[in-house]
């Protein structure tokens, strides 16, 4: 496959090219960007590369039904291409604030064929990690991947003598909580066999795995 340009000074084909990801990017100066929390990817230069333009589905998970939470923009933006692109119905939840990106997101799903269902709402709350699982239940019929992709983080200049009680409760309800909640509520949802796909990342502060069932 002929690669395509993206990005003037570089070349990306698809995810099955072998590249070196030494020199697969650019790496210019982009200089410091300070945006109110969450913040908005519109907000962001430069645009963040979510693979729109590179990832190459194949239907792997044809029929399949996913919930992803955080999943309006970054790796849960990028969770919910690649999922559609395989043949998956997605549901993504996202705080309120957030709803631009989140409509920008269910476009790109709908865009690959899939059935994509936006729920807003703080994961801190434990009856709406309910709701979210609820709400995928009536959608789709099943949940067959639980993604818990959403999470708190904040930087501490002076460490962790500078976190306050309200931040680091705010950390375990995102991130530990959450995920709690939500795999409890998929287990007990009649008729569901769900695989539980906890996200990390380089920054995130307090990631918790647990055992999943396997595809059904």
């Amino acid at each position: 496959m002929q690669a395509k340009p993206q990005h003037e000074g570089y070349f990306v084909a698809d995810q099955y090219t072998q590249q070196d990801p030494t020199t697969q990017y650019p790496q210019p100066n982009f200089g410091e960007q300070k945006l109110e929390h969450p913040g908005l990817e519109p907000e962001m230069q430069p645009k963040p590369d979510y693979g729109y333009e590179t990832y190459r589905g194949s239907g792997r998970l044809e029929g399949k039904k996913a919930v992803i939470t955080g999943g309006d923009s970054g790796i849960g933006r990028a969770v919910a291409l690649a999922f559609a692109r395989e043949g998956v119905d997605v549901l993504i939840s996202y705080l309120e604030e957030e709803e631009p990106d989140a409509q920008e997101t269910a476009r790109v799903v709908e865009e690959a064929g899939r059935k994509a269902v936006r729920v807003p709402g703080d994961v801190r709350d434990e009856a709406h990690c309910q709701d979210i699982v609820q709400k995928a239940v009536d959608e789709f019929g099943r949940i067959d991947v639980l993604v818990n992709n959403a999470a708190y983080q904040m930087v501490q200049p002076g460490g962790i003598a500078d976190i306050t009680t309200e931040q680091f409760d705010r950390v375990l309800k995102t991130n530990l909580y959450a995920m709690f909640w939500q795999r409890v509520s998929s287990l007990t949802s009649p008729g569901t066999r769900t695989a539980f796909l906890p996200a990390s990342s380089t920054t995130r502060a307090v990631c918790w795995a647990s055992g999943s069932s396997s595809w059904r």
